[in-house]
């Protein structure tokens, strides 16, 4: 694109949220809701069938929504795209695929230890039985067994079933799938198709290892041996287990990429339509052999590859990388992430930033945002928050962080990347080290192999990684460089290694000959596919040994056509990453804080050539250009800052001096301090509100139980297994006179399920809603007294026999359980009015800007006035709004107006600053300064402040035994284990962890306010 225009940001540049369809869906509603994200400036969306669902999925009511999603999103030039399936992983068509038989079942490989042959059970899951020596140093399969024969024990090769998902090596799992889904959606619409269908986590599964009817026929017509022979190599380390594991793997991976991946693609290309989504388990090398075996061949039959990014938090480049290395390599214009998954409510602006932009300087260049919940009734609130949409309080003002977002998008989209180093990528390796556990050796392996991508990474090094099984296929070596797709590489850099496929050693011995460079940045391999090869010592000798980071940065830069520095105090910023992109007049480079930390005064940047800068203000849609010199050795020098988590795009123009026109600003403001401690009156405010999360209650008209938190009572109520009579009881205080607080309502969702008494009075009239349609807002002003005020809900608690086969069966898999739906859910309700609410003892400080209240909660009036930097504590502990503060700024004849508000470090998602009614800026992220000069004039000025709050405070987590946590999923809530408790997805999950209780009775609050 052309740097010198303006951005113009197209509709496929532009985010791609989840929508997620989890309720009964109507009509009007969806209509209305495709209203809100037009005007939030998001570019389409994906129609997505998710827990909660109460419209029969493939249904014709279900094809009449969609057509509402294509004509409604079309009309508003939204690109309207659809998940295709009820749940996830991907592939099951809602149970309808395993339900034709058990040869469509997902299938594993188990080895069992027995002490002698009569401890076997021999049944059609047997495959086959072997005895094994010491160290398993000789494992004979029983055909084979003489009768002076004496081994340790037997190992007993079986294969089990999953009835809840299917077999994904088997090419007839994938055409039934299609047949029930895809030719569905074009039976209904023909070529008026969705824009596309969003392929969620096909995976492996059914145990650590997987299997196939298919399996042995096909290993036999790939590596001319049969593995029925060999399966326990595929667990122990007996005599050859390094080449059975890699040819076993090899097959594997060769029937999931072409029996799923490949066949979608192209009934997609058929049908004029394009495919996107992403992988399972695509973190680390364990991660990927228990999903898929390595997640970089599928991405070739992507249109629009992606991957998934959950927790508020960033990791190390690997992910990023190899997915935006096949989309470079083979030409794939857009490459997307979904992201903010498990954030929790309280994620903003700058954190949003923070993931996307760590993604994005790593090749990514779309946002599917996960997700916008069409309802947020039940427990569709705990699914994995946020939701980022007309829910939250600054949906409203969503158009400037889709814009912001857009213009990044094109610029990377449109650009061309620059780089000319391969990293090997070691999975193959991993086929070797896997054994069906996380062991050491594979640890080991994953951990050179992050060490590999961060030193490059963090030397400025910017890189490609490479497939072994794409650079097979794809690879070539011409002129000293090796080529895959559209890229050139001279320089490859293996990371530590056991093996290399015998194609790579024979591209790398190519290289070298015409000029190229291999460096060896940890263990050099001796296998080629699991066999000792005397090739590779001879290659080892030719390859470079680099072993740290200086000795990296010095030996490749040199060799760069266009090499980037980014140092301080002469060193490296190990914390920034940038990547490089040509545009049609210039280059475009992007610049990334990956801290959380740490704060860059004073970095100096260079890039090789004589260029002028321009910095490019993504959010404000402004240029400044920037002071730059060039060095006696051809480089551009300019200075750059970067606050923790932040970014920069800056222009280069290859000329002697900077574009003239009005565009382009030099600003060199000084900042005076602004005291954010002084009083300010509240001028307006959304309603305030109170979460009643305990009640008691009883059963069947039995004797009444203490108080419990409602969120336990449901699973109480479920482990009954049959309907009952039910009555909560709620309390509330409120310590002053019922007329100095008004507009007071009670929230209930799904109100006609109940009969409502407060303080003995019948209650039934819904005046509106709160937060989501589904959430019923009645006016009980009349109803409240001075003291102890008491709701009572009366209903018949009841669930279909469905929801128990699936909450108490055995073995059931998450494609049901990611799909279920409850005919009834208790849950918290809430009192909302103009008034605050406080707690008896003072809030306790804790981690990550939370509070901690161990007190009951009381109403009382409203607050006037706030002040210091802490607004939760005076009266807002649950409050989820809009706030407005004003105070006033007396600017005396004569006095410099030059005036710049320095709010210092704020803690809400979004905020607004206006003087004399006029918005000055909208503020999201650090630095929280405003420019007020050319708004002030002598004399008073009204200075207001518009605080958008998130809805953590309401919608907690609020007893999560962490306090403000990070990793969030619908257990957080209940206090119970769930694998959302690990880190990352590249870590194992700790099972002694699951009877640990992660309930705490506190509260935790996050901080609202400066």
């Amino acid at each position: 694109m052309q740097l010198h225009d303006s951005i113009t940001i197209p509709a496929e540049n532009r985010s791609i949220p989840f929508w997620s369809w989890n309720d009964s869906l109507d009509s009007e509603l969806l209509s209305w809701q495709i209203e809100q994200m037009a005007a939030s400036g998001v570019g389409g969306f994906f129609m997505h069938a998710r827990s909660g669902l109460k419209t029969e999925y493939l249904k014709d009511p279900w094809f009449d929504c969609i057509a509402v999603g294509l004509r409604e999103g079309r009309k508003r030039g939204l690109q309207p795209w659809v998940y295709d399936e009820e749940g996830w992983p991907s592939g099951f068509a809602g149970g309808a695929v395993p339900q034709l038989g058990e040869k469509y079942y997902a299938r594993g490989l188990r080895m069992h230890i027995v002490p002698s042959p009569e401890k076997i059970v021999r049944d059609d899951s047997l495959l086959g039985v072997f005895g094994y020596t010491a160290d398993f140093s000789q494992v004979i399969p029983e055909h084979e067994f003489g009768t002076e024969d004496h081994f340790e024990g037997f190992l007993v090769m079986t294969h089990s079933s999953s009835p809840y998902y299917i077999d994904v090596l088997n090419p007839i799992t994938t055409k039934s799938f299609l047949e029930i889904t895809h030719e569905s959606y074009f039976k209904r619409f023909g070529k008026n198709l969705p824009e596309g269908f969003f392929t969620d986590e096909p995976r492996l599964s059914e145990g650590p290892i997987p299997w196939s009817y298919i399996l042995p026929r096909e290993f036999q017509a790939d590596h001319g041996y049969s593995i029925l022979e060999q399966l326990p190599a595929l667990y122990v380390p007996c005599q050859g287990y390094e080449k059975i594991r890699f040819d076993y793997w090899v097959t594997v991976s060769r029937l999931f990429v072409h029996s799923y991946m490949e066949q979608i693609f192209n009934w997609c290309e058929a049908h004029h339509c394009k495919l996107t989504g992403h992988m399972m388990m695509e973190e680390s090398l364990y991660s990927q052999m228990t999903g898929t075996s390595g997640s970089m061949p599928f991405y070739k039959f992507f249109h629009m590859p992606g991957m998934d990014s959950l927790r508020r938090n960033i990791n190390d480049p690997r992910m990023p990388k190899q997915l935006s290395s096949i989309a470079e390599q083979f030409g794939k214009k857009w490459v997307i992430t979904e992201s903010f998954a498990m954030s929790g409510w309280d994620l903003n602006f700058e954190e949003m930033r923070w993931i996307v932009n760590w993604q994005f300087v790593n090749g990514v260049n779309i946002v599917c945002q996960h997700l916008q919940a069409y309802s947020l009734k039940g427990f569709r609130k705990r699914d994995y928050p946020p939701s980022l949409f007309y829910q939250q309080s600054w949906y409203g003002e969503y158009s400037r962080f889709q814009d912001y977002l857009g213009r990044l998008s094109t610029l990377l989209i449109e650009g061309h990347k620059i780089l000319e180093i391969l990293l090997l990528h070691p999975m193959h390796s991993a086929w070797i080290a896997y054994d069906g556990t996380n062991n050491e050796q594979i640890k080991a392996l994953d951990k050179d192999f992050i060490k590999a991508t961060t030193m490059l990474s963090s030397q400025h090094l910017d890189y490609h990684l490479g497939d072994e099984g794409v650079l097979a296929s794809d690879g070539s070596v011409d002129s000293g460089y090796l080529h895959i797709g559209s890229f050139a590489y001279r320089i490859v850099c293996l990371p530590s290694c056991l093996s290399l496929d015998d194609s790579t050693i024979k591209l790398l011995e190519t290289l070298l000959d015409q000029g190229g460079v291999v460096y060896s940045l940890g263990l050099f391999p001796l296998l080629c596919e699991g066999k000792k090869d005397v090739r590779l010592e001879a290659l080892q000798k030719r390859a470079v040994p680099l072993k740290n980071s200086e000795k990296v940065r010095k030996a490749i830069a040199s060799q760069l056509v266009k090499p980037v520095g980014i140092t301080e105090e002469g060193q490296q910023v190990e914390d920034v990453s940038y990547c490089l992109h040509e545009q049609e007049d210039g280059l475009s480079l992007f610049l990334v804080n990956n801290s959380k930390q740490e704060r860059h005064k004073n970095m100096c940047v260079e890039i090789k050539g004589p260029y002028s800068v321009v910095l490019s203000d993504l959010w404000e849609n402004e240029r400044h250009a920037i002071p730059s010199s060039v060095s006696k050795n051809g480089y551009t020098q300019f200075n750059l800052s970067l606050l923790p988590m932040q970014s920069e795009m800056v222009f280069l123009f290859p000329e002697s001096k900077p574009d003239s026109s009005d565009s382009y600003k030099i600003v060199q403001p000084q900042y005076i301090p602004f005291d954010s401690s002084e009083v300010w009156s509240i001028q307006k405010m959304d309603p305030n509100a109170l979460t009643l999360d305990y009640c008691k209650y009883r059963i069947d008209g039995g004797a009444w139980h203490s108080k419990v938190p409602v969120i336990k009572l449901m699973r109480t109520l479920l482990e009954l297994k049959r309907p009952c009579a039910l009555e909560l009881e709620f309390e509330f205080s409120i310590l002053c006179p019922t007329k100095s607080i008004d507009n007071v309502c009670l929230v209930i969702e799904q109100s006609n399920q109940y009969s409502i008494e407060v303080n003995g009075q019948k209650v039934s009239s819904v005046a509106g809603w709160y937060k989501d349609r589904s959430f019923d807002s009645l006016n009980i002003q009349n109803c409240l007294v001075q003291g102890t005020n008491t709701v009572l809900l009366k209903t018949v608690f009841q669930e279909s026999a469905h929801v128990y086969d699936i909450l108490f069966g055995e073995k059931v898999y998450e494609t049901e359980l990611n799909k279920l739906t409850y005919d009834m859910e208790i849950e918290s309700i809430y009192i909302i009015g103009d008034f605050g609410v406080f707690t008896e003892v003072p809030l306790c400080p804790g981690l990550k800007n939370s509070l901690e209240a161990y007190g009951t909660f009381f109403i009382k009036e409203r607050p006037t006035f706030l002040f210091g930097k802490n607004f939760t504590s005076q009266g807002l502990l649950f409050f989820a709004g809009k706030l407005e503060i004003e105070k006033t700024l007396v600017i005396q004849s004569g006095e410099d107006k030059s005036l710049f508000l320095d709010l210092g470090n704020c803690h809400q998602p979004m905020l607004q600053v206006f003087l004399h009614e006029k918005l000055v800026k909208t503020l999201v992220w650090a630095p929280y300064i405003v420019d007020l000069g050319k708004y002030l004039v002598e004399g008073k000025n009204t200075l207001r402040l518009v605080f958008y709050a998130s809805n953590r405070n309401l919608l907690g987590p609020h007893h999560h035994i962490k306090g403000e946590n990070y990793s969030v999923g619908p257990q957080s809530f209940e206090g119970v284990f769930s694998w959302c408790e690990r880190e990352t997805e590249a870590d194992e999950i700790d099972r002694s962890l699951t009877k640990v209780s992660f309930w705490k009775d506190s509260y935790t609050f996050i901080r609202f306010g400066f």
